[in-house]
């Protein structure tokens, strides 16, 4: 399908017009010089991005609006004691680039590290939104390689980021490759594009 360039309901035009910038925010929502510094001193960290369609929702004059809490960045997200941004220590259960294996009958997947979003909640913002790239071909297939090595694992997250924000032929080809892993009885995608991105959908 032809990307429909002047569409604001084309997922990809939404991808393509993600306001990252106070200068676009402020088309949407009102900044107190306060939330302004906020900003700056988050993005000097973590990057932000919030599609066209979700700051559309947000209210204007209310800075405690749950919507706006969800994409525009605060300083308060720097505020982590031990330093890493990593709460569920998800790097030391990495035995492969992008996959995470917690649990002993399933792992995460992490195959992107682009979100239509960048949500301030966050738990993998150490990582994701840094550049926006899938994994690697050869990281991919030794996250398959390992799957495929692993019988105990039955149950695989495909999540990143967010793996929707790949195209459809992209995804395909994963999935493809996990379905044929015969002791994979589970596939599920972590996305929040249905409220952040429900063109996509």
């Amino acid at each position: 399908m032809e990307e429909r360039k002047d569409d604001p309901l084309d997922w990809r035009w939404q991808l393509a017009h993600r306001i990252q910038r106070i200068e676009d925010l402020v088309h949407y929502v009102d900044l107190n010089p306060r939330e302004i510094e906020d900003i700056n001193a988050a993005a000097r960290q973590f990057r932000w991005s919030i599609t066209p369609y979700y700051a559309s929702l947000m209210e204007r004059r209310n800075p405690h609006c749950p919507i706006r809490r969800q994409a525009i960045p605060t300083a308060e997200e720097l505020e982590d004691e031990e330093g890493n941004f990593d709460p569920l220590h998800e790097v030391e259960h990495s035995p492969t680039p992008g996959l995470i294996h917690l649990y002993p009958d399933r792992v995460a997947f992490t195959v992107t590290t682009e979100c239509a979003m960048y949500c301030r909640h966050c738990i993998r913002k150490r990582v994701v939104g840094r550049i926006d790239a899938r994994l690697r071909p050869e990281e991919l297939q030794r996250g398959i390689e390992y799957i495929r090595s692993h019988p105990e694992v039955r149950d695989v997250l495909i999540t990143g980021g967010d793996p929707l924000v790949a195209s459809d032929q992209w995804l395909d080809a994963l999935l493809r490759q996990i379905r044929a892993i015969e002791h994979v009885e589970i596939i599920r995608l972590g996305t929040r594009t249905p409220c952040t991105l429900p063109q996509r959908i």
